[in-house]
């Protein structure tokens, strides 16, 4: 089924794959691609389909679609690619507070999963009042 584009009704990803492509070919240096451009046009839509989901959940959305926004969408398709989005809890993923006087440190497994976006995301998103904590994580299928 093919990616119906916001802001038209109906809509399911902020990027088509022919622009997330064209996006991501102008900025992301070949080696982080790989994976990406060895994914066919339907399994690049579900990863689309996935960030939007992701980034819909977090920013107030704007009435049109916005360059910044579909480029958001493009880096956390290919960042997400190989990872499984979910809100399981793992073992993989321990979090330990520690608590000495008014300093609180939180300390994750080496393979933590993590709650937020890469930092390219959270900066194209500022601007939609991007929402801090999350209700996902990334974590490593391998």
């Amino acid at each position: 089924m093919p990616l119906i584009i916001y802001p038209v009704e109906g809509w399911d990803s902020f990027c088509s794959e022919s622009d997330c492509t064209d996006i991501l070919e102008l900025n992301v240096p070949p080696s982080q691609l790989v994976d990406y451009l060895a994914l066919d046009i339907p399994t690049r839509e579900i990863y689309l389909r996935q960030a939007t989901i992701l980034i819909k959940q977090k920013i107030t959305l704007p009435d049109t679609l916005e360059d910044d926004l579909k480029t958001a969408c493009a880096y956390l398709a290919n960042y997400s690619i190989g990872k499984d989005m979910t809100n399981s809890t793992s073992d993989n993923n321990i979090k330990v507070d520690e608590v000495v006087g008014v300093v609180k440190t939180e300390y994750f497994s080496p393979n933590k999963s993590s709650n937020s976006f890469p930092s390219i995301v959270n900066s194209l998103l500022k601007q939609y009042g991007l929402q801090s904590g999350g209700s996902f994580k990334f974590v490593s299928a391998i």
